[in-house]
């Protein structure tokens, strides 16, 4: 019989990964959406993956483009 302890451990690590790799997506969709360049993308999606929670900060306070995106440009 598997120990309570170490099941709760496996769902953890596994909502941890899904978090991660969730994270990962939405930064890639909103770099993409923002016009950063398919090698500017994965750069950052790589940094939200490797320093999760940090890298997902950094994206969002510092690396984000501004302005508007391009599909705002096509709702005008």
């Amino acid at each position: 019989m598997v120990d309570s302890k170490v099941m709760l451990a496996h769902v953890l690590n596994w909502l941890i990964i899904i978090v991660i790799v969730t994270v990962a997506l939405l930064v890639g969709r909103d770099a993409r959406k923002k016009g950063r360049s398919w090698t500017g993308t994965i750069v950052w999606v790589l940094v939200s993956i490797f320093l999760f929670p940090i890298g997902v900060g950094l994206y969002f306070f510092l690396g984000r483009p501004q302005g508007r995106s391009h599909a705002a440009d096509d709702q005008v």
